[in-house]
């Protein structure tokens, strides 16, 4: 009985495969190996054929449509980007540059002038009446 049981059991799972001869029977593998078209008329065949290398062609057509867009977007980020990091850069040199004139250093190229001065003018006058 339990023999009966493992065969039983086997079979279950096999149950969906054919065997060989019942596979090279079949009318789908019969149509494969002649590589024969579904229709037996030569104009639609031919129809077939036309309409096929259509949609070929139009679906590489689009996929070179969506290849260049995406490529054009990936440029346009990438310009986006190097002005913003420039940009950036430029403001953070610009930001030392100006830390460096106020600790008492001098830029590169400037040139301070030290001297004394009083104010002459209307100024003056109206320190006076005060």
């Amino acid at each position: 009985m339990s023999e009966l049981r493992k065969i039983g059991a086997f079979r279950a799972l096999f149950e969906g495969f054919y065997t060989r001869k019942e596979y090279e029977e079949r009318d789908v593998t019969r149509q494969l190996k002649q590589r024969q078209f579904p229709a037996g008329n030569p104009l639609a065949n031919a129809l077939v054929v036309v309409v096929g290398v259509l949609v070929i062609a139009v679906s590489f057509v689009l996929g070179l449509v969506a290849l260049v867009a995406l490529v054009a977007t990936a440029i346009v980020l990438a310009a986006i980007i190097g002005v913003r990091v420039w940009w950036l850069k430029r403001k953070l040199a610009a930001g030392q540059n100006y830390t460096a004139n106020h600790n008492g250093e001098s830029a590169p190229g400037s040139e301070i002038i030290e001297g004394e001065f009083r104010v002459v003018g209307p100024d003056r006058d109206r320190d006076s009446t005060e």
